[in-house]
């Protein structure tokens, strides 16, 4: 079965003109269908399709999060993708507390798109490396440790057990799965299947997010030089 995009720009017609260009990158594997920003929340409630893929307007950076807002609540299902002239670290900080699943530079070929969709499609985040890195400190930063405890450790000491913690802290230091995987000795599915119940026990969807979700431990974890 295809997965359901719906594509979100300024004009339908570029919206549309995207779909032409992802199916001759996807072919069957995804079937997209596009439509314009103002119209994007109503057609993804009727639609309820499995990815949204969002133009990001600098010029109209309110109107993109109420968008994500609506989304959040009238299309659960949807994973938000958003399209972007350039994924900085500062956008990428918005994305992730607005519930964006990734982000994907507009440039890029539309191979990658095809790559981020399928990502976001199967629970992951897509975010670039570096951006990540450079949000994650800035959150770290954000939550210093007074008297050698943290300010804000809210989280997880009594939901998470100690693998799933020690995963965390790996995502932290900017691993895959697959090195997540080699690191403990453990199989990617392993991996895949402790980040489930880390999701859900928290309460959120992708791995940064659910790393960003526990400022208390941040501050324990290296990062290392982008």
């Amino acid at each position: 079965m295809p997965i359901t995009l719906l594509v979100a720009c300024r004009e339908e017609r570029l919206a549309v003109e995207h779909c032409f260009a992802l199916g001759k990158a996807a072919g069957d594997a995804i079937a997209a269908r596009g439509t314009d920003i103002a119209s994007v929340v109503h057609k993804a409630a009727q639609q309820q399709p499995d990815v949204v893929l969002l133009e990001h307007l600098s010029s109209e950076e309110d109107r993109i999060w109420t968008v994500l807002r609506r989304l959040t609540l009238l299309s659960e299902r949807s994973r938000p993708l958003i399209l972007c002239d350039l994924c900085t670290e500062r956008l990428v900080t918005s994305l992730i507390a607005k519930g964006a699943s990734g982000c994907v530079p507009i440039a890029a070929d539309r191979s990658l798109w095809v790559k981020a969709i399928v990502a976001v499609h199967n629970g992951e985040s897509w975010f670039a490396r570096t951006a990540m890195l450079q949000a994650l400190r800035r959150q770290i930063a954000s939550h210093p440790i007074v008297g050698g405890a943290p300010v804000d450790d809210h989280d997880s000491q009594g939901l998470l057990t100690i693998r799933e913690r020690e995963i965390l802290a790996l995502i932290g230091d900017g691993m895959s799965n697959k090195e997540i995987a080699r690191q403990l000795s453990i199989s990617d599915q392993t991996v895949k299947t402790h980040l489930h119940h880390v999701y859900v026990k928290l309460n959120r969807s992708g791995r940064y997010k659910a790393f960003m979700a526990t400022p208390g431990r941040l501050a324990r974890v290296r990062i290392p030089a982008a």
